[in-house]
């Protein structure tokens, strides 16, 4: 699947999801995902769709290619847990994501990506221990339209959730690790930096919504 958002100058714009997207096996493919981006001057967008489902022996490839503006500001949420109906702790095959991220020059200002074997995440030495949705979040942009690192690492208080904030190279923003105990949590962190984006970025907190 091929996707494009193009925000003009000093527009905004949440791009979401009606629910999780499930992926299933493929029996030897693997579903595949490019979204290309571009963001005008002054501009903003927020692409947070609901984390992906994988279910066993799925395999996901994902890639972003971003282009932002000056003092555009862009927020990308990016979120899997594991699912086996039978409950046989079946995993998935393979989840990557490579994000790309550059300067209406051209010059590269991030370059993030990570690849997970659904086999590492199984039995006792998985590295996500009891944790059931893992999620990154890149807040990009212009620093005087970003929130701050102290109220970025404040949204998991009173989470059944652990969150890390990492400076992102360039000055162009902010890196965000989560490891959730369930969807509830996940979503609960997603809505909080959605909130301070938004706040941030305009001047304002944003309307709660439905999906």
């Amino acid at each position: 699947m091929q996707c494009r958002y193009e925000i003009g100058a000093e527009a905004a714009a949440h791009v979401t999801t009606q629910a999780a997207t499930v992926v299933h096996d493929c029996y030897g493919e693997a579903a595949d995902q490019t979204i290309e981006i571009s963001v005008g001057q002054n501009a903003l967008l927020a692409l947070t769709p609901d984390p992906l489902v994988l279910f066993p022996g799925a395999s996901f490839l994902g890639r972003i290619e971003a282009r932002l503006a000056e003092r555009a500001v862009l927020l990308l949420g990016d979120a899997f847990a594991v699912h086996d109906p039978a409950g046989c702790a079946r995993p998935f095959d393979l989840v990557r994501s490579d994000v790309t991220v550059t300067s209406a020059t051209g010059q590269v200002l991030v370059r993030d990506s990570y690849s997970v074997a659904g086999s590492s995440l199984i039995g006792p030495a998985s590295p996500i221990g009891h944790w059931r949705v893992v999620s990154t979040y890149l807040l990009l942009g212009h620093p005087l339209r970003l929130p701050s690192r102290e109220e970025l690492g404040a949204v998991n208080d009173g989470m059944a959730a652990v969150v890390g904030v990492s400076a992102l190279p360039n000055l162009a923003g902010w890196g965000v690790r989560c490891l959730a105990a369930n969807a509830v949590a996940a979503r609960g962190i997603a809505d909080r930096i959605f909130s301070i984006f938004v706040s941030a970025g305009l001047g304002g907190n944003p309307t709660p919504r439905r999906k």
